[in-house]
């Protein structure tokens, strides 16, 4: 006659299934990139200090990098708490972004040409080093 387990041992390779489960996704989620743990609220401090640094100086154009790594250029309109509203120069329209999302934000490598000679002549020559 065949012998019937008892319902405690199926019981337990079902546990042992589980916690090796549970292992395998443990393991699998601590090696996500970066880009998905949280920004401490120290970071986000930085950054909004940086934009309202750079918000000052309103024909400077910035580049943004965001935390997927992706960027875009503009100019920033608006400074609030929790985000900053940046306007593209091509076409004019304007996009709210939270702080949290952002990477980096930095002055672009162009700025508005100077139409001022004295001006121009000043900065050609504060430029270079001593």
């Amino acid at each position: 006659m065949l012998k019937q387990s008892s319902s405690n041992e199926g019981d337990s390779w079902n546990k042992r299934d589980l916690a090796v489960t549970l292992s395998v996704i443990i393991t699998a989620l601590s090696f996500l990139p970066a880009t998905a743990i949280a920004q401490s609220s120290g970071e986000i401090e930085k950054i909004r200090a940086k934009v309202q640094t750079l918000s000052v100086s309103k024909v400077s154009q910035v580049e943004v990098k965001f935390r997927d790594r992706t960027k875009i250029k503009g100019y920033i309109d608006r400074v609030e708490p929790v985000s900053f509203t940046l306007r593209n120069p091509k076409d004019g329209t304007s996009q709210s972004i939270t702080y949290s999302e952002v990477d980096s934000v930095s002055k672009a490598g162009g700025t508005a040409p100077c139409t001022d000679p004295i001006q121009a002549w000043f900065l050609t020559f504060e430029a270079k080093p001593a």
